[in-house]
C-alpha cells in the first residue's frame, strides 16, 4: 500500500495538528489530529475503495472510547467493534 501524506505539521520534531493521508488513487486513507506526536481525538480510517474501515477516539496515542469497525463493503463488524481503554478492547 502506497500512501501520500497531504496535510501535515510538526512542532519540536513531532507530528502536530490535523493530518490526512490518501491512497495513490486519491481516496482518503486516514484523517485525524496529532498532539505532541500522538493521535488525539476522533480518527477515521478508510479502505482503498472509499468505504469507512474504522472510526474511534484516541487519547494520548491509544484507542480510548467506542471504536466502530466495518468490512470493505460497508457492513458493520461487531467482532472488532466495542469500547477501548488504553489501547485494549474491554470485555463486553
Amino acid at each position: 500500500m502506497t500512501l501520500k501524506i497531504d496535510t501535515e505539521g510538526h512542532k519540536n520534531g513531532k507530528r502536530e495538528g490535523m493530518w490526512e493521508s490518501h491512497y495513490r488513487n486519491g481516496q482518503l486513507h486516514t484523517k485525524g489530529v496529532y498532539r505532541k506526536g500522538k493521535r488525539e481525538g476522533e480518527w477515521e480510517f478508510y479502505f482503498r475503495n472509499g468505504q469507512l474501515e474504522c472510526k474511534g477516539t484516541y487519547k494520548n496515542g491509544n484507542e480510548d472510547g467506542v471504536f466502530e469497525f466495518y468490512y470493505s463493503k460497508g457492513q458493520f463488524d461487531p467482532s472488532r467493534s466495542g469500547n477501548y481503554k488504553n489501547g485494549k478492547k474491554l470485555l463486553s
